[in-house]
């Protein structure tokens, strides 16, 4: 996880455990424990007050890729498409980061 100092690793060990997120998003939802979840997964239940953000100041970095054979890349309907989520995201989601690789 990273805050504004750095980066941290933190073990989290416990009774229940899932690779699989609506899972864990569910058990988050029945008042079963904390999860680390992505905004677009939990930002309706946290404005609704379903779920509340607990450590706000530590986030741990996710990367949006698209991705689609070379041939492609100059197709009108895949660039629309990038450029859609792009600005979707970035008006949806205030710490998207436009970087590119």
């Amino acid at each position: 996880m990273c805050n504004k100092e750095g980066q941290h690793t933190i073990k989290v060990t416990g009774p229940m455990l899932s690779n699989h997120g609506e899972i864990v998003h569910q058990w988050c939802f029945d008042g079963q424990g904390i999860a680390l979840r992505s905004w677009w997964d939990v930002s309706e239940n946290i404005a609704s007050g379903h779920l509340v953000q607990v450590l706000p100041e530590y986030y741990q970095p996710a990367n949006v890729w698209a991705v689609y054979v070379s041939r492609l890349a100059m197709s009108a309907k895949v660039r629309i498409t990038v450029e859609f989520l792009r600005q979707y995201f970035s008006q949806h989601y205030p710490n998207f980061s436009l970087d590119q690789a």
